[in-house]
């Protein structure tokens, strides 16, 4: 094995990093861990509380030196942002001479490095995980390759006139913590309660007002025997306690707030079912989740989330902003243990067939084309 500094230098720039938590952190996180042996992985991100500023990590260097504002005011995102992850991308240029840049498309801090790579002419791999970032931002900078979380973000991409040569397209896969705690963990489902679980965030385009909406219809017809964990948090919050108060369903609903990655993994193996009621999704992981760690999924027919899930085969589909289309196939699932065991079955055969991780790390390796430069 080369030693580090005969390993050339990939720049990663990712909204969050482990220790926070998200989408972004847990791909980076994993992807720089399965590259690190090839190549020395330099990670810009933004400030976690309680994280260092820089840390190094066998192969891993992390600058979190981003102000962290993902939730602050659109109007602030723009004006410091860009401004800083360009300031911090000349810096790590000049410092680590990396090969390339693989950034993830969240507009704030993202526009900086493809600005940068843009004037620099260092190649850039954009991944693209939504399908909301504006097309401008999708244009600009030296991209070599684009790289989509799913046919839906392909098409996307297609229909705003990027070359389909440009685009490679993966689904998502499973940090291995998810394997682990499918293969290791032994909670038991408590018989007495069926519990429901939802995971994201608290707000609208999540759907937690439809959610809430069905899951009281559900409790009337239920009662006690049917709880409701939230985990996540957003602009939505003090609806989602008005709700609950205003409904006094404070012994059938607990609102969690954000938890590490590993409690969101444990809860979500402790349950009965997953209920995704958004109004749109590029990509849902909390779905292959629950496939590996066999709970069961309802799911909105939106965005990616068809191609994950074929209706009454791998889970329940149901039409978007309708509550009672959620609390009818919860009903079905609450009472068809065939169909429960089927879609469960079904869901782990379906997240077994996808890709590794040291594959698709090899994948991402042999896209930067390291050798070759």
């Amino acid at each position: 094995m080369p030693s580090l500094k005969q390993k050339k230098h990939l720049l990663f720039v990712t909204p969050l990093y482990q220790p926070a938590i998200g989408g972004a952190a847990t791909y980076f996180d994993t992807l720089s861990e399965y590259l690190k042996s090839k190549a020395n992985i330099i990670v810009l991100t933004t400030y976690y509380m309680g994280s260092k500023r820089t840390e190094e990590k066998e192969g891993v260097t992390i600058y979190r030196i981003i102000p962290n504002l993902l939730t602050s005011p659109k109007i602030l995102r723009y004006l410091f942002l860009p401004s800083i992850s360009f300031l911090a991308m000349i810096f790590l240029s000049i410092k680590y001479k990396p090969i390339c840049i693989h950034a993830h498309a969240s507009t704030g801090v993202a526009f900086g490095p493809l600005l940068f790579s843009y004037l620099s002419r260092i190649p850039l791999f954009l991944d693209v995980q939504e399908l909301f970032t504006p097309p401008w931002i999708l244009r600009t900078g030296n991209i070599q390759k684009y790289v989509a979380f799913g046919p839906a973000v392909e098409r996307r991409l297609l229909d705003i006139g990027i070359l389909k040569e440009k685009i490679r397209t993966f689904i998502p896969i499973n940090p291995p913590l998810v394997d682990e705690i499918a293969q290791k963990s032994k909670h038991r489902k408590n018989s007495k309660e069926f519990r429901i679980i939802s995971i994201g965030e608290l707000s609208k385009i999540k759907g937690v007002d439809i959610l809430l909406s069905a899951f009281k219809l559900l409790s009337s017809k239920r009662g006690n025997t049917v709880k409701l964990t939230m985990i996540g948090d957003g602009p939505e919050r003090t609806y989602c306690e008005d709700f609950i108060n205003r409904h006094h369903l404070e012994k059938n609903i607990r609102l969690l707030g954000k938890q590490d990655y590993k409690t969101t993994l444990l809860s979500l193996k402790e349950s009965n079912l997953v209920i995704i009621a958004s109004r749109s999704e590029s990509w849902c992981r909390v779905i292959i989740e629950a496939f590996r760690l066999e709970v069961p999924v309802i799911a909105t027919d939106v965005g990616g989330i068809p191609l994950l899930i074929k209706n009454t085969i791998t889970g329940i589909l149901v039409k978007p902003n309708n509550p009672a289309q959620i609390a009818e196939a919860t009903h079905s699932i609450m009472n068809k243990p065939a169909l429960r065991k089927k879609l469960i079955k079904n869901g782990l055969h379906f997240v077994n067939s996808m890709l590794t991780w040291k594959q698709l790390s090899e994948e991402m390796y042999k896209m930067y084309d390291v050798d070759a430069t």
